[in-house]
């Protein structure tokens, strides 16, 4: 982990080596951290510098083949900063083993704020790879696996990070849902597909009341879409017609336009497909 810390590949000459340790050493560290971790944070830098540089049992020699001898030994006061680092050059995946091994141990406990922490923000980085490369399902179970970390501690919960993720999950959840209901139907994409559906319950649920806010911007090319990847019999079992039927006649949730759009396509959209399957069989 000696080079992975500092962002730099084991072939990284020792001017490579300085010049990453002092662009960490001058960056600004993410907000949310305990006051320990940017000054243990500093002094793991120029440790981690210095032992590359100048003791031959971390560095090795790349062009006499010689590997390390040994490897970095940090102190339990030391892993968030480490963590931190890992998390800042993009080692997402070390971050998130690491820390889950770390949790696991008794002796992490005076830590486990900065800990997490540092997870949640892997995770968002994740997150972010995931939207940039149009994989909104897997950046929208990334952040709600940081999400969940952050509400593991009651100093995370009241981040503003948190409140971002939640409003960003509200945003994606239509996008997410319908993306995923679009994976081929295989045992391993089974449970997946569950909590679309789950999700495509709840949203459904939210366009039905007038008093929850609810992120789909246009009802009849979401259900349209959505309708179109179901199973027949998931179709049947998405929406209590009970319900829906209520809705219907509950003038109170009609007052509102769009809210009477949304109760209409619904009634239209499951209409057609009815219509259709009859005629099916």
């Amino acid at each position: 982990m000696d080079l992975q810390i500092l962002g730099v590949t084991e072939k990284a000459e020792k001017d490579e080596i300085v010049k990453a340790a002092m662009e960490l050493k001058i960056a600004g560290i993410e907000d949310g951290y305990t006051a320990e971790v940017s000054a243990f944070r500093q002094a793991l830098l120029v440790d981690v510098r210095d032992k590359l540089l100048f003791e031959q049992d971390y560095a090795g020699n790349t062009k006499e083949k010689v590997p390390p001898r040994s490897s970095l030994h940090i102190p339990w006061s030391w892993l968030p900063a480490a963590l931190c680092i890992l998390q800042e050059v993009g080692e997402e995946t070390l971050v998130l083993d690491i820390g889950q091994a770390a949790l696991r141990r008794p002796d992490s406990r005076p830590y486990v704020h900065d800990i997490l922490l540092a997870m949640a923000l892997a995770e968002c980085s994740i997150a972010k790879a995931s939207f940039e490369k149009s994989k909104v399902s897997l950046g929208f179970e990334a952040l709600a696996r940081a999400q969940y970390l952050l509400r593991r501690k009651p100093s995370l919960e009241k981040m503003p990070l948190l409140e971002q993720i939640e409003a960003s999950l509200e945003e994606l959840a239509p996008a997410c849902t319908l993306e995923l209901l679009s994976l081929p139907q295989t045992p391993e994409n089974s449970e997946r597909r569950r909590g679309a559906i789950a999700a495509l319950c709840e949203l459904l649920r939210q366009g039905l009341d007038v008093e929850s806010s609810c992120r789909v911007h246009d009802w009849p090319c979401f259900l349209g879409q959505a309708i179109n990847k179901l199973l027949a019999t998931e179709i049947v079992d998405l929406l209590s017609w009970d319900t829906l039927a209520t809705t219907r006649k509950n003038k109170r949730s009609l007052e509102s336009q769009s809210q009477r759009v949304k109760v209409i396509n619904c009634h239209i959209l499951f209409g057609n497909w009815l219509h259709g399957y009859s005629f099916a069989s």
